[in-house]
This record gives structure tokens, sequence and C-alpha cells, in this order.
């Protein structure tokens, strides 16, 4: 047997943090253009620890129709902890780029999931993140 190399990121911990969904008075019958999808992308990092980072992905969708078909709004958090080989600046962006990318793999089959047991025909859109930016923040103990 070969011995393993891990990365020295590791993600300790990915949990659903809020899922909220309700049926609206507009009906299944909206096209899937009349929404913007609101994409919030944050990275903490608690001062006690610079090795460790809090990501959090969340995502809500907000109807341009006054009467929209249903609310839809769901975010994860993931713990994030390296071995101390990186600079914070490089440990920021892998929990900007890798970190999300591997988190929206998760967001995305939830959301399917979701709607096709609603009997809706929204899915989320592809998504670029290298046009979006995670805005660090600094985390305290909570």
């Amino acid at each position: 047997m070969t011995d393993v190399e891990l990365s020295p990121v590791q993600i300790r911990e990915i949990a659903l943090q809020s899922v909220h969904f309700e049926r609206g008075a507009g009906g299944s019958d909206s096209e899937e253009t009349d929404y913007e999808l609101g994409l919030e992308i944050g990275v903490g990092f608690r001062e006690d620890d610079p090795d460790e980072a809090l990501v959090k992905v969340a995502v809500k969708v907000d109807w341009n129709t006054e009467t929209p078909p249903f609310e839809l709004s769901l975010g994860y958090l993931a713990f994030v902890t390296h071995d101390g080989s990186l600079e914070r600046e490089n440990f920021e962006k892998i929990c900007q780029s890798r970190i999300t990318v591997i988190m929206l793999g998760m967001l995305r089959p939830f959301v399917s999931r979701l709607m096709s047991e609603a009997k809706e025909k929204f899915q989320l859109p592809l998504l670029d993140l290298r046009k979006l930016a995670a805005t660090p923040e600094n985390q305290e103990d909570s």
C-alpha cells in the first residue's frame, strides 16, 4: 500500500444551516427569467485561530413578480482548517474558490430535489464563481 498524502486544507465539518421554502400565491407558471438569484459567499477567520475559517454559501430567489410562485432560501456552513503550512492569503483564496465550489456542488442537488418534490420546474442556473468575490470577515468565538 502506498502512502497517502493529505491536502493541507481540510473541511472539518459542513452543515446545512437554513432552508426556507414556502408556496406563494403566484402558482408555478412564472417564467424562470422572472427572478434574480441572490448569492452570498463569505469567509471569516477566528482571531484566536488563524488556521481555521468559517465559509458560508447562501442562496435566495428574489422574484420580480407581485405574486411569486414560491419563496426559497438556503445556506450551508463549512468549518475549514489547514495544517499551518499556508500563508493566510493562500488559505483565504482556497476557501473562496475551491471550498465554495464544493459547497455549491451540495447546494444544487438539494435545490433540485426540493423543487422536484414540490412539483416546481425551477432549477438553479450555472454560476461562474470567477466573477464573484467573497468578502472576508473576522469571526469571533461564539
